[in-house]
């Protein structure tokens, strides 16, 4: 029988690769069998007792797929995101690997099964074989227990009998240039072959530009990839994988919302934002003569000093009495369609990623051996103006510094005969060291308010050093017991132990400066303490004459906690504001200044070392009843647990080791589905339905704040917790998903599928979030205040998902004419951290519509996805605070309409 490729070749649908083949004759096509390797072997995807989804190379090429973010479009009930300028997320069954959460993911994404990192895994696609998307818990056969599900992907193979390939450009009218090639050489005919693939992208995203600064988005992707091939002999192959991708970008991140008219403070004749003093003293403030040139007041009106008074008392935050707007800002109002930043300072962002693979497979015959070496190394450097709003006449600058390393090994024997019982066992390693540099320059404020003379901008900053290593060691096993030729029984069952390591030091840095050259002149020493209450280093400043034997101490809000004390018997604190009106600070060992023009600083320890390392172990696995009605028609019934590590959360806020420990997570999930092949082979029809309980589920809280206490507990002071708090929370997660594939005709095919997910939090279940304390909590000192979020969604992703799509074409002597069509529909999404902020239910409409030659060897087609320039926020967040509540947030978009051209040569057909 005769085949030939209908053009909708290996298109996704939710469960499987759309490939097409047809016969001669108009009666005898139907759907191609889809092969996966979900379960570490070559397997019918209809044959696997859960739900995967399969993109094919093809499939990626045919809908322009530069990037993971084009999946959603695809397939429903999964979403591949980039929240903001530097973050990128994937969500599966309503659960969201967010980089910022220090939790282990709970989706792993694997390259030729190697595991990466989720922001690894939106790098360009290109030269790929195939992706495959595994739901649900993987508690068994992956090298991470992830609860959500993994994401696999497998990059082509030489070809080893002869020369093949493919050369692919792609234009849009965001001045993209996509350009991208794969080549096999066949070194020894059927033994030994080289596949040499490279990419070259450039774009402007979605062409946001900063008007006050003039940068505009633009990203440029260079990678390589070397694929070695060799078949020494029938029985032995090994596959070897290099590759080197460069990614730089210009990220200026686009703002919405109306400025608030707000509240400014007069000094030395320059209005600038009360907020910049936010928390000062009114003491440090007295101390300055530029400040003292009119009444300040609090947010009652009520005014805290004048210059005739000597006030000791202390305001939370104070203004100006006079309502002035900043001039830059005054009457600045942004939809999020503007796409438009404000902030004075450049978003940068690079990232460089190699990664090393060896792939081995012995087939012995009755039993296959499967080894697995591998090594990455990342490196990402993000720049970034921290006054996302511009309110500060200076960037506020950040520079975060990660350097990844990941060795893997994995060992697997396979069985390949046995009738009743089939079986895997193996071996898994994975030690991952990392570091973490974060730099934060707060000298732009003080410089503006003109407190020290001679400070400038990158003169004083906070260095945050996160030291990471989390190391896993596995042992699992896959059995498959065949009851009869129609029903089986798979038991899955993985011992693992892992270990972690974490660390936080933060080091406040400052220049020296010889006395009576200006009032702040800090040494390189500092004064440090036994135990404080967040386990910090707290500096000592000497009084006007330089003593170390009278020192005054302040806390961060500016209340002064000690004075006129020994340095020597001061009992810990932690650190406090520069205070003007002291010589400087001198050596507590020598008494000695530090030379002129050195630096100094102090360090923090922000997590205690006694819970700097952890380790724990755990059984997961799980059951999967299979059962065939007919050839093409299964049920299934599977049960699963999964498993995430306890830990601690790494931020620079100083919180007490209570709120930043958290407990393991398990989960246990239950799915029940049918896969079934109809009408003569030419429509497939999958669902499933699946209940998953999360006991401890590790949420993140991303607007929470935190209350500091005066040295006597009292005056609480409310800060934003930098990074958020991961926390335990009870969690259910149920849903259906369906999908259906058919060949109408022989040219003209037809897929969909549908998902409803709703992740929520359980009853009684509460998170840290940002409101005001009680009465009662105050008295009881609470540091960080937690809400009810019983019923609350997990995740902003929608519960309802679906898509649509189809395409036909016309056969015209060696060419075909083609129109393609694909529709993705995306429900209501909620964020409960952000109040009365939900983005509404959208669809986007993308149209392909080509000719390509009837042998498959080249294709030229233009498209424009996005087609009706639908208008929808890719993310939620809450409002800009600068000290004050802005009026402004971040704002990300969906991609505009986007208008582009392919062509592609395929050769070796």
């Amino acid at each position: 029988m005769m085949k030939y490729k209908i053009p909708f070749t290996k298109t996704v649908l939710a469960g499987a690769i759309f490939t097409l083949a047809t016969a001669a004759s108009a009666q005898d096509f139907m759907l191609e069998e889809v092969i996966v390797t979900a379960q570490k072997k070559a397997e019918n995807i209809q044959d696997i007792p859960s739900t995967v989804t399969a993109i094919s190379g093809d499939a990626i090429n045919e809908y322009a797929m530069l990037s993971i973010d084009d999946i959603g479009n695809l397939t429903s009930g999964v979403s591949f995101d980039r929240p903001d300028a530097r973050r990128q997320t994937m969500t599966i069954r309503g659960i969201t690997s967010d980089p910022d959460n220090v939790a282990a993911s709970p989706i792993t994404s694997y390259w030729n099964e190697q595991a990466i990192r989720t922001g690894e895994a939106f790098a360009g696609l290109y030269d790929m074989e195939r992706i495959e998307i595994l739901r649900g818990p993987q508690g068994t056969l992956q090298g991470k227990t992830d609860p959500a599900g993994s994401v696999h992907f497998y990059t082509a193979k030489p070809n080893t009998s002869q020369i093949d390939g493919h050369v692919q450009q792609i234009f849009s009218d965001n001045s993209g240039s996509n350009t991208q090639a794969g080549i096999s050489f066949p070194i020894i005919e059927d033994v030994l072959a080289i596949r040499i693939g490279g990419l070259f992208d450039t774009n402007d995203g979605q062409e946001i530009k900063n008007v006050n600064n003039g940068q505009e988005e633009n990203s440029e992707t260079k990678s390589g990839r070397l694929t070695i091939s060799w078949m020494p002999t029938d029985s032995f192959e090994t596959t070897f994988y290099y590759q080197n991708t460069q990614i730089d970008s210009e990220i200026p991140q686009a703002m919405a919302g109306a400025f608030n008219n707000s509240q400014l403070a007069v000094i030395g004749g320059t209005k600038y934002l009360g907020g910049l003093i936010y928390g000062s003293s009114v003491a440090n403030i007295q101390a300055d003569p530029f400040a003292r040139s009119a009444p300040w007041y609090n947010f009652t009106g009520v005014p805290a000093f004048d210059d005739n008074t000597n006030t000791t008392a202390y305001a939370t935050s104070l203004f100006m009495k006079d309502n002035y707007s900043p001039s830059h800002l005054a009457g600045v109002s942004l939809n999020q369609e503007d796409r438009t930043a404000i902030n004075g300072g450049l978003h940068t962002r690079s990232n460089e990623n190699e990664m090393f693979n060896l792939n081995m497979n012995w087939d012995l015959g009755s039993h296959t051996i499967v080894g697995i070496l591998a090594y990455k190394d990342n490196v990402n450097d993000n720049i970034l103006d921290r006054d996302d709003v511009g309110v500060l006449p200076l960037p506020q600058y950040q520079q975060t510094t990660s350097q990844t390393e990941s060795k893997q090994a994995e060992l697997r024997i396979n069985n390949n005969e046995g009738d009743f019982w089939e079986y895997t066992v193996g071996l898994y390693y994975q030690k991952s060291p990392s570091t973490t540099d974060n730099v934060v320059d707060v000298s732009g404020q003080i410089a503006t308010l003109g407190t020290f003379p001679g400070i400038e901008q990158g003169d004083i900053f906070l260095h945050t050093y996160v030291p990471i290593e989390s190391e896993n060691f596995s042992v699992f096993t896959h059995n498959t017991f065949h009851f009869s030729d129609t029903t089986n029984l798979q038991v899955g069952l993985r011992w693992q132990e892992n270990k972690f390591f974490s660390k936080t030091d933060i080091t406040t840095h400052t220049p020296y400066m010889p006395p009576g050259g200006s009032d702040f002149t800090p040494t390189n020493n500092y004064y440090s303490p036994g135990d404080t209450p967040y386990g910090v280093q707290y500096p000592c400043f000497p009084d006007e004459n330089g003593s170390q034997g009278s020192c005054e101490f302040y806390n961060a809000i500016g209340d002064q906690i000690l004075g006129g004390l020994n340095a020597g018997t001061l009992p810990g604190a932690y650190y406090g504001q520069v205070l003007p009106g002291f010589p400087g600070w001198r050596d507590t060992e020598t008494g000695d200044l530090p030379p002129p023009g050195s630096t100094v600083g102090y360090t923090q320890a922000l997590i205690p070392e006694e819970y700097q390392n952890s380790k724990e172990s755990t059984w997961t696995g799980g059951l999967k009843m299979t059962h065939f009605f007919a050839t093409d028609l299964m049920a299934y019934a599977s049960l699963d647990r999964s498993f995430r590590p306890a830990g601690i959360t790494i931020t620079p806020s100083p919180l007490p080791a209570s709120e930043l420990l958290w407990d393991s997570e398990t989960s246990d999930s239950l799915e029940l589905g049918i896969k079934s092949t109809v009408w003569d082979g030419r429509l497939r029809i999958n669902a499933s339905i699946f209940m998953q309980k999360y006991d401890g589920y590790l949420a993140r809280a991303d607007e929470s704040v935190y209350y500091e206490y005066d040295a006597n507990g009292e005056n609480p002071e409310k800060n934003n917790v930098q990074g958020g708090i991961t926390f335990n929370a009870d969690t259910t997660v149920q849903g259906i998903e369906a999908e259906f594939q058919s060949l109408l005709t022989e040219t003209w095919s037809l897929g969909g599928s549908i998902a409803y997910i709703d992740a929520t939090f359980d009853g009684g279940a509460t998170g840290p979030c940002n409101r005001d304390l009680t009465a009662e909590e105050e008295a009881n000192q609470v540091v960080v205040p937690y809400c009810d979020i019983s019923g609350a969604r997990v995740s902003d992703q929608p519960r309802e998902s679906a898509n649509l799509f189809s395409e036909f074409y016309v056969p015209t002597g060696n060419v075909e004419w083609y129109v393609r069509g694909q529709y993705a529909y995306k429900g209501e999404r909620i964020n409960y951290q952000v109040t009365e902020r939900t983005i509404d239910a959208y669809g986007v409409f993308n149209l392909f519509a080509g000719v390509r030659s009837g042998n498959g060897a080249w294709d030229v087609n233009i498209w424009a996805k996005n087609l009706a320039d639908k208008q929808a926020a890719a993310g939620i967040f809450t409002n800009t605070l600068t000290g004050f509540d802005t009026g402004m947030r971040k704002s990300t978009m969906i991609q505009p309409r986007l208008i582009g051209m392919t062509l592609r040569y395929n050769f070796g057909i």
